[in-house]
């Protein structure tokens, strides 16, 4: 499939970095990307079945245009209500099968796009500690390997890893976020904030459902980048929102340019998704 950019017909497939490698290489991709950067998605909390409708067809369009040669998944995939702890009936205790499978083709949509990107699935809240919560309480569970994370989301057929953090070049840091401190919804910075201080590096936070982004000099003249990225859940399909359109849930994705020699350093361009669709690289994603 092709299009028009600037008057000119490009292939859809662009660049895709060699299976197993990170570095880039000149390609037909050089004339749209900038040569010597590595180039990555972020995205988080999707959390199938309450997935935003269009978030799905947007991300996978632009992970197909982009061929990143990271992805990384920044936790809460899936609602996963059914290991909670509160108070449910019957039918709300079973389906997780049915979220583990949507889960699964999710990811198989992602390995047909852009099948050579390394790709890193964060640990979360929804779904990481409510299993391992339940594991303690029934100790038989803990040598079954269907129930391990990695067994769970087929993390090893679909090409996934998965991490309680990623930190890439000491530099920067991505992390779901629970258990950081308490978040506000009207200060979405807040805890990135706090992050990035806590650890002298640039953070890139999940968890909050809100989108915030800070700069903060050092004293060395470097900047560290506090970065706080959206959600891809659908707050009208959230049963526990009273009011979804008044909470400040923001929908968003984050590209990011690392630089393959040293000095190392990058860049992050915010991908916002307003009225189902989102504005990227001179292309309208929807």
């Amino acid at each position: 499939m092709y299009r028009k950019i600037k008057g000119k017909q490009t292939s859809r497939k662009r660049g895709r970095p060699k299976k197993g490698a990170v570095s880039s290489s000149p390609s037909t991709n050089s004339g749209r990307y900038p040569e010597g950067y590595l180039r990555l998605v972020a995205f988080g909390d999707r959390h199938f079945p309450h997935t935003l409708e269009c978030g799905d067809r947007i991300i996978l369009r632009l992970i197909e245009d982009l061929q990143p040669h990271f992805i990384v998944d920044g936790g809460d995939p899936i609602c996963a209500s059914q290991l909670s702890s509160f108070p449910k009936t019957h039918a709300e205790l079973i389906g997780l099968q049915n979220e583990l499978d949507g889960d699964f083709s999710w990811r198989k949509s992602i390995a047909k796009v852009s099948p050579d990107s390394q790709k890193i699935l964060l640990r979360d809240n929804h779904f990481t500690k409510r299993l391992m919560k339940r594991i303690s309480e029934n100790p038989w569970l803990e040598d079954l390997r269907f129930m391990s994370e990695d067994s769970m989301f087929s993390a090893k057929e679909l090409g996934w890893q998965i991490l309680s953090r990623w930190i890439w070049k000491d530099l920067l840091m991505f992390i779901h976020g629970d258990g950081q401190g308490i978040s506000s919804p009207r200060l979405p910075v807040n805890r990135a904030r706090a992050m990035v201080k806590d650890h002298g590096i640039s953070v890139v936070r999940f968890h909050s459902h809100c989108t915030g982004f800070e700069l903060h000099r050092r004293h060395d003249g470097n900047l560290l980048h506090a970065i706080q990225l959206g959600c891809l859940e659908d707050p009208e399909k959230a049963s526990y929102i009273d009011h979804p359109q008044i909470n400040n849930w923001t929908h968003s994705l984050g590209v990011f340019y690392l630089s393959e020699k040293p000095p190392y350093h990058f860049f992050f361009v915010p991908c916002i998704i307003s009225h189902s669709r989102c504005i990227f690289n001179n292309t309208v994603y929807k």
